[in-house]
């Protein structure tokens, strides 16, 4: 089973933009998230997910200079963000972290993803759910609300 931690990052946020590549404790945000991920032992990959609005090219840029997975997708379309990431890193089961989240604790994800069950969706902000269940939601879901920043509940 290949689990894969997806973490969400844009430049683009509205109360402290750039915050993802801010400095903290001399290391951009994101890098100490995309960093205790990486200790995650449940994780066969770690992925950056962004847009491809042009401000994020830095955040490209810092994904290619440390040798991290990235991708790029819809900027308003966070579940095709997503999904697609997923299908490109051939995920079974996805860990969805956002990029502001540099204390995440990799033993905490890795409880989690032991937890799972039969789920194969994790998030740090969203009750679990099921990816599978998602993967045909991204061909129905057609609302703003339905497919923006946190997708709605899985339903068949």
């Amino acid at each position: 089973m290949r689990v894969v931690g997806i973490i969400q990052a844009r430049m683009g946020s509205t109360r402290l933009p750039g915050k993802v590549l801010r400095p903290l404790a001399g290391e951009p945000m994101l890098a100490r998230c995309v960093g205790r991920l990486l200790h995650a032992r449940t994780l066969s990959q770690v992925v950056v997910a962004t847009t491809t609005e042009p401000e994020d090219d830095a955040i490209v840029d810092a994904c290619r200079a440390r040798g991290w997975a990235w991708f790029r997708g819809d900027c308003e379309d966070v579940l095709d963000r997503y999904y697609r990431a997923a299908s490109r890193f051939h995920a079974d089961v996805v860990v969805r972290v956002t990029s502001d989240c540099p204390l995440i604790a990799p033993r905490v994800v890795d409880r989690v993803v032991g937890a799972l069950g039969d789920a194969d969706l994790a998030s740090n902000v969203i009750p679990r759910h099921s990816w599978t269940r998602r993967r045909c939601g991204w061909t129905r879901w057609s609302a703003p609300g339905e497919r923006t920043a946190t997708p709605p509940p899985a339903s068949t």
